[in-house]
């Protein structure tokens, strides 16, 4: 990396707040082992510290772990998460000691975001793209493919997390002024405008249009949504029961087959409106997903 993408990364993370995150290190490992879990205190001894080539033969080394390991229950899956979790850490705490700022960075900081969301982790996936925006500034790679999945993933966890709204407020202006905008961006743009209209006919039809990459990401937090839209149709309402179809479409469980499935559980007598459901039952469901999210923040 030349001094100039140097100077470049440590003045945005300045700017951004995130200067303990990342630093250029004097620091060159030594350590050739594959697999070293996270160490509460930030190794300073090259010894324990395993350089750029070694780093991306050991996140090839936890990947075929994390294949091989078994996953067909949630406590597997659980174990799996913990160990990978771990051993991810590990290297990006190398990277950090070392201040190296590459695609092997990439590729770590990437794959753990991906680990994290899959396992509804949202503190390590927050934390994996403060450090993914610092790469793509070090890299000056603004506009590939994976900058703009990553800028995808951040602007949909804002929207839905509904945190830090002066990022997201930027982030859509920025989409909504450039006409050579990616098309992955601006489909992420109108579902934003759409939950923000609180327009659900629009938020439904922007939440199918959403990429096959980016949709893992909308389905992970949407149970931060889910909850507001479905407090706000009983308000609307009035009483406790509502069409079954229409708290389906509105709370978009139609996009989620477990939660559709508690629809049509839910179900009770049919009426001359269609059949009704209870949504306490519903509402309990989607705020025990959205609490389980916040624990992990």
């Amino acid at each position: 990396v030349s001094v100039l993408n140097w100077r470049r990364v440590h003045a945005w993370c300045r700017w951004r707040g995130f200067g303990r995150i990342m630093a250029a290190g004097d620091v060159v490992g030594t350590c050739q082992t594959l697999e070293r879990a996270y160490l509460r205190t930030a190794p300073t001894d090259p010894a324990q510290i395993r350089p750029p080539g070694v780093i991306a033969a050991a996140l090839a080394h936890v990947r075929r772990r994390r294949d091989a390991m078994p996953s067909a229950t949630e406590e597997e899956r659980r174990l799996q998460y913990i160990y990978v979790s771990s051993q991810l850490k590990g290297l990006r705490q190398d990277l950090v000691a070392q201040g190296v700022v590459d695609e092997v960075a990439l590729d770590v900081y990437s794959t753990h975001a991906q680990e994290a969301l899959a396992a509804g982790d949202v503190g390590e996936f927050v934390a994996c793209h403060a450090q993914l925006r610092a790469v793509h500034a070090a890299l000056g790679d603004g506009g590939s493919e994976a900058d703009v999945h990553h800028t995808g993933q951040r602007l949909l966890y804002l929207c839905l997390a509904r945190v830090q709204v002066e990022e997201l407020t930027a982030g859509v202006a920025a989409v909504l002024a450039d006409p050579d905008t990616a098309p992955p961006l601006r489909a992420v743009t109108a579902f934003i405008v759409a939950e923000a209209e609180g327009n659900a006919a629009r938020l439904r039809a922007a939440y199918r249009a959403l990429p096959e990459t980016l949709r893992p990401t909308a389905a992970a937090f949407l149970p931060m949504l889910q909850v507001r839209l479905l407090e706000g149709l009983l308000a609307a309402s009035g009483p406790a029961k509502v069409d079954a179809e229409a708290a389906a479409q509105h709370v978009l469980c139609d996009a989620d087959p477990a939660l559709r499935a508690l629809v049509l559980r839910a179900t009770g007598v049919e009426t001359d409106g269609g059949a009704e459901l209870d949504a306490k039952p519903l509402l309990a469901a989607l705020r025990a997903k959205r609490e389980g999210l916040r624990r992990h923040e």
